[in-house]
Order: C-alpha cells, then sequence, then structure tokens
C-alpha cells in the first residue's frame, strides 16, 4: 500500500467529502458511492477502521440501489480487505467469496485479482497454506494478464512468505528472483524493503544467520515507517530470539502502532513475542 502522510490524508478527505457534497446537492449517486469509497480508504489509512467500515457500508448500498454490479464488487472487496486487516477472517472471506463472484461474472479481473489476494492473506494467517497458495497463484495468474507489475512483486513476495512457513525453499528462491527483478524497474522504496525482507527470511531460514544480520543492517536506512522499522526489528529477534532488550524494544514498537492501528498482524506479532522466555 502506497504510503501517504497525515497532512496529506487530511487534505484528500477534505476535497473528497467536498466531492460527496456536490454530488449530494445534484443528485449523481454514482459520484457519491466513489467519493465514499475513497473517504473509507483514508480512513483506513489512518486506522480509523470504524469510520472506514461505515463509508465502505454506505457505498455498498448506493451501489446496490444503482445495480452497479461493479461497484458492489469493489465496495464488497473493500469491506473484506479491511474485516481481514482486523482479522475477522470468516466475515471478510463471506465478503470476498460475493466480491469474487460478481467479478468473475463480470470478467472484472482487477478485482477478481484483489479479492484471490486477499483471501491468499486470510488463509495464511489461518495456517491453511494450501488454500493460501491456491488463491495467490490465481491472483498471480491473473495480476501477469493485466500487467500490474508493482502488485504482481507484492503477490510474489505473499506467496513466496507461505512457501517459506511451509518448507518450500526452492519456489522461495525462484519468487524472491522475479520480485527482485520486478523491484529493479520500479521506483518504489517500500517494495524494494519488502523484498530485502523477505531475503533476511529466507536467508535465516536456510540457516545463514550472519548473512540474515548482514541484510537486516543494511535495511536500516530503508526503513521509511514505523512498521517497516518494526518488521525490522522483528526479524532480528527470530535471529537473536534470547536478546530480552531488542525483544523489549520491538514489543514496544508493536504496542505503538496498535494503538494508532488495530491490525490483527500487530496483535499476531505481539503474541508471538510474548512466547519467548525471558
Amino acid at each position: 500500500m502506497v504510503h501517504i502522510d497525515k497532512d496529506e490524508i487530511d487534505v484528500a478527505k477534505i476535497n473528497f467529502n467536498e466531492g460527496f457534497e456536490l454530488a449530494n446537492q445534484t443528485g449523481n449517486k454514482h459520484l457519491q458511492a466513489i467519493a465514499l469509497g475513497n473517504i473509507g480508504l483514508l480512513y483506513e489509512k489512518e486506522g480509523d477502521f470504524d469510520n472506514a467500515f461505515i463509508h465502505y457500508q454506505k457505498d455498498l448500498e448506493i451501489c446496490k440501489e444503482l445495480a452497479d454490479k461493479q461497484g458492489t464488487s469493489i465496495s464488497l472487496c473493500l469491506i473484506g480487505q479491511l474485516l481481514n486487516l482486523k482479522g475477522e477472517f470468516m466475515e471478510a472471506i463471506h465478503h470476498l467469496q460475493k466480491a469474487l463472484t460478481i467479478s468473475e461474472m463480470l470478467g472484472f479481473q482487477k478485482g477478481m485479482a484483489k479479492a484471490l489476494n486477499t483471501l491468499g492473506d486470510i488463509y495464511y494467517f489461518k495456517n491453511e497454506y494450501e488454500r493460501s497458495i491456491h488463491f495467490y497463484e490465481r491472483a498471480i495468474t491473473l495480476t501477469r494478464r493485466i500487467n500490474n507489475k508493482l502488485v504482481l512483486g507484492y503477490s510474489l513476495i505473499e506467496l513466496a512468505i507461505v512457501f517459506l512457513v511451509d518448507g518450500q525453499f526452492g519456489k522461495v528462491k525462484e519468487l524472491l528472483v522475479e520480485a527482485t527483478a520486478i523491484g529493479n524497474e520500479l521506483s518504489n522504496d517500500a517494495f524494494k524493503f519488502d523484498i530485502r525482507l523477505l531475503e533476511a527470511k529466507y536467508t535465516r531460514a536456510n540457516g545463514k544467520k550472519i548473512q540474515a544480520a548482514e541484510i537486516l543492517v543494511q535495511m536500516e536506512s530503508m526503513a521509511c515507517t514505523q512498521e517497516q522499522e518494526a518488521e525490522r526489528l522483528f526479524e532480528w529477534v527470530m535471529l537473536f530470539p534470547n536478546e530480552q532488550a531488542l525483544r523489549e524494544n520491538t514489543k514496544n514498537k508493536y504496542l505503538s502502532l496498535l494503538e494508532m492501528t488495530p491490525k490483527y498482524i500487530y496483535k499476531e506479532r505481539l503474541r508471538i513475542l510474548n512466547t519467548f522466555i525471558n
């Protein structure tokens, strides 16, 4: 997801709210729905999941009223993605499957890819790796067809992580090589950070702790968000789990993130960190 700082979110929110009011005055419900969905996205980026959900639901209601099937698919997917972030997986699956069905009926490939990719995320979190792989591979096939390299790159990374925890290291290497090639073509620092983080995880999993540590040191200057720095530190903990000061520092990072945004992944990171014996 592209990083947007607080000031840019505030300005964008004002603009979309003005757009919504104008659409409301002119009775243009299609534009109302578009504005509501975008306002919801901005609330989601701020970590205000409750307001994001309210706006997505209003967006969905208008799309259904207009019999706008593609808009309905997009709204359902937005709700499913938000529920996934919150860790409400069964409800997320329900919305995403509906979105996928509509997108398949319309031949809406972008919508299909988003729903499939998020389903891959969910089944990874549920430790159902075979199903996660199934959905990621379907998403990657579609994304290659659409030719969106950044989305493809992230899907490759996500699939590689599933193969990594499932012990399929040879497949991880293939995906890492392809993702790295995409990263070299793009000017996206966040994506390049995630490639290096995957490389560190892969190197650690192969028992090369010194090389993995070297990668993490190199990544220090690459971290441009609190979440990226927390993820980098978490990987350090995976390398050196007995370092109590490192664990506590990492826990504090995630507690701070969780206070701002109630993401399931932050809770999961904290759960893992709390399993280590002092």
